[in-house]
């Protein structure tokens, strides 16, 4: 289950939004109409939206929806606001809004809030229509097998979803906790299909093996299963509560992943984490831990035993520096059917080097070397290329903007990683300099965005060139119609054999601007399928079934150096 902190940090921002924005509307109250505001500071640039605020389902109108914008900084330092609720029509029109993309907060009573973004031009009065949801509630009862209320239960509702990159993982929209009386009540839920979990606290735990774990209750998917392929759907809709039969809290021995770590480099602490990887729940379920430091000397060994509460796919990894201030990672998976497995790690100094070379071909052909270039290689049995212990020489994981300590290629355009823990990487992040893009990452003649790295004490080169020039993708989305449809969701995938590779810069995802617009900069030469999406799923994320489906109707756009290419989608609806 998410941690209290993360529950707490993430409702406190909602009430300050919510307070922000009422405050400012109350502030607005009492002074001039927009109108009359953008006449008293005429030399300040600015624009309206007027709209209509109406039920998602029913078509009525929604009075008192507190709606607010963004405004100018010269505006904002002078104590203008720009805010407004809707009247009994659901009517609103505010003014003072910055020009270029604004984001427009709607905070109702009794629906979902909801953040749009719109494209602005000064002067622009932009008329809009605004559909809002009602949200659902799933409630129900957990029990013990003689019947009776089972109170400190965590229940969580979550969904399918798949990444950019194509792997399947649930994603989290509502926890709670039973009461003592065994009652739990999910609310605030959006419209579609959930998978309820109900698991005791600290279902995962890695020890000394010295505790005693015999007797606790055991993670559960509803309606009482152990597996997710059994576990039922809950289907809610748009304003109504679904109640779910109990479900029996079955008692059962945890099982125990027993790790024997045997010490053959001269590290003295080891870092061992575990993570559920089948599907991606980390840090949703509680089926994941942090790197715990265990302290092992030397020449010796040392037992780490992990009490698992749920059979499925694992991974153990472990991590350590040795004296050098190298760093060595193995990532093991496994699959737990209970209730007890062994495995052995050998921990022995790294030996691999890998020397990276850039260049920068100009224009004219001639080829000049790249300073300041850095990569980020993702070990390819990490089961999350930006997990705290995937990433070699340790960029800030998830900080796509930066590659943290990693060295950066002096003016020969080379340098060279030692020590590096053995083994296949691929390619995650390069920061190409503005206005170049990446032609071709090589290593022996094989292509590395295909076909990963290799790390040895005998590694190849790895070798990157980049040319100057940039290629882009725009167009629009627009509906059967041909009206513009603003937040769609546009995705950029690269086609076979690329589909698969971990490089970021291959995989993008946008959302369209108030006027249906979209535009993809810097993009890498190559095969690529482009499709959009309305936003009609929960949080933005099509089901697995759903983005095959949309891959199998996207549009084929081939991509050349420096080509300007311009089309117009429309947006599947699944």
């Amino acid at each position: 289950m998410i941690s209290e902190v993360s529950w707490i940090r993430m409702e406190t921002r909602k009430y300050l939004l919510r307070f922000v924005l009422i405050s400012a509307v109350m502030i607005l109250r009492a002074q001039p109409s927009p109108r009359q505001d953008a006449a008293q500071n005429a030399q300040i640039s600015t624009a309206e939206i007027e709209g209509v605020v109406v039920d998602s389902v029913s078509g009525k109108p929604i009075p008192d929806v507190l709606v607010g914008g963004s405004i100018p900084d010269e505006l904002r330092i002078q104590g203008i606001v720009s805010g407004a609720y809707t009247d009994a029509n659901g009517h609103f029109l505010i003014g003072n809004l910055r020009p270029g993309q604004n984001g427009l907060y709607f905070v109702p009573p009794g629906y979902l809030e909801q953040t749009l973004s719109y494209f602005l031009t000064a002067g622009e009065r932009l008329q809009v229509f605004v559909k809002l949801v009602a949200p659902g509630i799933i409630t129900g009862k957990v029990v013990m097998p003689n019947g009776l209320g089972a109170p400190k239960v965590g229940v969580g509702a979550y969904f399918h979803a798949v990444s950019p990159l194509g792997a399947s993982l649930l994603k989290s929209a509502k926890q709670t906790t039973t009461d003592d009386r065994g009652e739990f009540r999910l609310a605030g839920l959006r419209p579609g299909k959930y998978l309820i979990s109900m698991a005791p606290a600290h279902l995962t735990a890695c020890d000394d093996g010295s505790s005693v774990k015999d007797s606790r209750s055991a993670a559960m998917f509803y309606p009482g299963v152990s597996s997710i392929s059994l576990a039922d759907t809950v289907e809610v809709r748009n304003g109504e509560e679904v109640r779910l039969k109990p479900s029996t809290a079955g008692q059962s021995t945890f099982g125990a992943l027993r790790i024997h770590l045997i010490n053959r480099s001269d590290a003295k602490v080891v870092q061992v984490g575990l993570r559920y990887i089948s599907p991606d729940l980390s840090n949703s379920l509680g089926f994941a831990t942090a790197l715990q430091s265990v302290r092992v000397e030397a020449g010796s060994d040392a037992q780490r035993t992990c009490w698992l509460g749920s059979i499925g796919l694992y991974q153990v990894a472990v991590r350590w520096n040795s004296s050098d201030g190298s760093l060595s990672e193995l990532f093991i998976p496994f699959e737990f059917l209970g209730p007890e497995v062994l495995t052995e790690i050998v921990l022995e100094p790294s030996k691999g080097r890998l020397r990276i070379h850039g260049e920068i071909e100009e224009r004219d052909g001639s080829k000049m070397p790249v300073k300041d270039l850095k990569v980020g290689l993702c070990r390819a049995d990490a089961s999350d290329c930006l997990s705290p212990f995937s990433i070699a020489q340790n960029p800030l994981p998830g900080d796509r903007s930066t590659l943290g300590a990693n060295p950066a290629t002096d003016s020969t355009g080379g340098v060279t990683l030692f020590p590096i823990a053995e083994g296949r990487y691929e390619l995650a992040i390069l920061n190409a300099p503005p206005g170049t893009y990446v032609a071709g990452v090589t290593q022996g003649g094989r292509n590395v965005l295909a076909d990963g790295v290799d790390v040895s004490d005998r590694s190849a080169s790895l070798e990157i060139l980049l040319r100057r020039g940039e290629a882009k993708i725009n167009g629009r989305v627009l509906d059967g119609s041909g009206q513009p449809i603003a937040d769609a969701n546009v995705v950029l995938l690269p086609a076979p054999p690329l589909d698969k590779s971990r490089f970021q810069a291959l995989h993008r995802s946008i959302h369209s601007n108030s006027d249906g617009t979209f535009s993809f900069d810097g993009v890498i030469p190559g095969n690529y399928e482009v499709y959009s999406w309305k936003d009609h799923s929960i949080n933005n994320f099509p089901t697995e079934a759903e983005i095959k489906e949309l891959r199998h109707r996207s549009k084929a756009v081939q991509v050349d150096p420096e080509s300007r290419q311009s089309f117009d989608l429309t947006p599947l609806d699944l």
